[in-house]
């Protein structure tokens, strides 16, 4: 018969009494010494499983307060569903802004394998012991007829894609197990893995700031898309905390498309003072850009340096120079998304993975003037 350790057993009668409501989200747990009594264990022992509750989000250890519920717990205890449904919403933000022709092809330029990355390493790591149903469906469509839908007897759902709160908080009505990808809105509870946008966007901006650009504009894509919002934060920041100047002359908002970041830069560099970097809101976006800057016969890096985001595989190798850009490790993000899927104990928790700067040659110091 398998041992289970004393800091365990604790653990375990901790969690417990969380999931079935003696502590609620928001409550202090007895403090050490009281729990050292109540189990007959030393300090060390009930730190060991405080500790353990703390590095799996269900507490938090507060100086001078004690250990604080701070797990919102949905489900415990109930065997996991041998289907899990991926829920892809058809919804579209809002209309696009239409931009003129270019001269490229813009199809080539507009690819991003971000969510079929996610969603392959999901495949692999659950397909062995788990049926992934995937549906397709527009919100109206979804609430209206829900009962009639392939998720009404699927209990755990992925929201590939764009998602709103209105869906989650319908879905969670049903009673249904939701985790979403790069939830940054805090009034949405949620069970979600993020990318830390906001923190890698200022780390990549401060490393253009300490190359000598004082000039550095922002293209940034759909403001209705988190992850841009997200990402322009982390560019302000940036500017603001290094005491460079923010030209709102060099701020555009477009969206996430190879023709928004050609058509946006041009404007940028029409403009009497352009700007000696730019900081695009994806690769798309930042290839687009590269042809503009090419069509005025300008080079990057020499004349204007660019960075991107997401590390695109698909479209890496069309880059000239080989483009700065961030990597958020979507197979590690889809890897993670599958562990949660597949817990026994359900928490709107936040895992974030942390993204890499992949540095390459679209970045050098501004030229002097």
């Amino acid at each position: 018969m398998k041992k289970t350790f004393l800091y365990k057993q604790i653990y375990d009668a901790i969690l417990e009494d969380i999931v079935n409501g003696k502590y609620n989200y928001g409550d202090t747990l007895p403090f050490e010494k009281e729990l050292c009594e109540k189990f007959s264990a030393s300090i060390i022992t009930v730190r060991r499983a405080l500790e353990e509750l703390q590095e799996n989000k269900i507490i938090t250890k507060v100086k001078g307060k004690g250990s604080i519920v701070t797990a919102k717990i949905r489900s415990a205890g109930a065997p996991v569903d041998k289907n899990i449904g991926i829920l892809n919403l058809s919804d579209s933000l809002s209309p696009e802004t239409s931009y003129p022709s270019v001269p490229f092809k813009k199809e080539l330029y507009n690819q991003n394998d971000w969510k079929n990355i996610i969603y392959t390493e999901i495949f692999n790591t659950l397909s062995h012991k788990f049926n992934l149903i995937l549906g397709t469906y527009s919100s109206d469509e979804l609430i209206n007829n829900f009962e009639s839908t392939v998720f009404a007897n699927i209990n755990r759902i992925f929201i590939a894609g764009y998602y709103n709160s209105k869906i989650i908080e319908f879905l969670q009505s049903k009673g249904k197990l939701i985790v979403v990808y790069n939830n940054f809105d805090k009034n949405i509870n949620v069970c979600s893995v993020i990318s830390d946008e906001r923190e890698k966007v200022r780390q990549l901006v401060e490393k253009l700031i300490h190359f000598g650009h004082t000039s550095i504009a922002a293209i940034n894509g759909n403001m209705q898309v988190s992850e841009s919002v997200e990402r322009f934060m982390g560019y302000q920041s940036a500017m603001i905390n290094n005491n460079v100047a923010l030209d709102m002359e060099k701020i555009k908002w477009g969206n996430f498309t190879a023709e928004s970041g050609y058509h946006l830069t041009k404007q940028l560099l029409s403009a009497a003072n352009r700007p000696t970097a730019i900081i695009c809101v994806n690769d798309n976006v930042a290839l687009g850009c590269l042809e503009a800057i090419k069509d005025s016969g300008l080079r990057c890096p020499e004349d204007i340096s660019v960075v991107g985001h997401d590390c695109n595989t698909a479209l890496i190798h069309y880059t000239k120079p080989k483009l700065t850009t961030i990597d958020p490790h979507f197979k590690l993000i889809g890897k993670k998304i599958a562990e949660k899927l597949v817990r026994e104990i359900w928490i709107d928790d936040i895992t974030v993975v942390e993204s890499t700067i992949v540095e390459t040659r679209s970045i050098s110091a501004p030229p002097k003037l």
